[in-house]
């Protein structure tokens, strides 16, 4: 019986000092990597490695618009990335709720000429909203897939910090 008290007070011990990964929300990171089916611009899921660090953190992200399917984010955010280099061909990312990838695709900045055919966000928003589009530059309506721009994971992590504009 002293046994049984030992493993169950050994048990309890190791998972109260177990910590609890923090939450990290809703993010966009840029990928190191990933791979795309040819022709087109469709982002293969499970091929994506996300960078380090976020391009846009879950506290840089003020808003989430489900009906015109933008971000509205922090000022400061927004002019850092009117700062930064933008390849007219695109520059992949992916979408995650707590590092779990929901959706990829690209960043299209206004400058390119490129048409594509796959998830994009213009980096360089007009007052700091960033569109989320089903194509580039405008939503194609022959666009193939499912549309993840409001999955009901991301509606309701955004919904429960009033985050959410519907």
């Amino acid at each position: 019986m002293k046994s049984l008290y030992v493993i169950l007070a050994a048990i309890t011990s190791a998972l109260a000092s177990c910590e609890k990964l923090p939450e990290s929300g809703v993010e966009i990171y840029l990928l190191t990597d990933y791979q795309k089916k040819s022709p087109g611009a469709e982002i293969f899921s499970g091929s994506e490695k996300l960078s380090e660090n976020p391009i846009i953190s879950y506290n840089e992200i003020i808003l989430y618009d489900s009906a015109d399917h933008y971000f509205q984010i922090a000022e400061s955010k927004a002019e850092e990335l009117s700062r930064m280099k933008w390849s007219t061909q695109g520059t992949a990312f992916s979408l995650t709720i707590n590092k779990q990838i929901i959706y990829s695709g690209y960043f299209m900045p206004g400058y390119s000429s490129l048409a594509l055919n796959w998830i994009s966000m213009d980096p360089l928003a007009f007052d700091a909203k960033i569109r989320v589009t089903l194509g580039y530059p405008v939503d194609w309506p022959w666009f193939q897939g499912p549309d993840p721009r409001n999955d009901p994971r991301i509606i309701s992590y955004l919904r429960k910090d009033n985050k959410l504009k519907q």
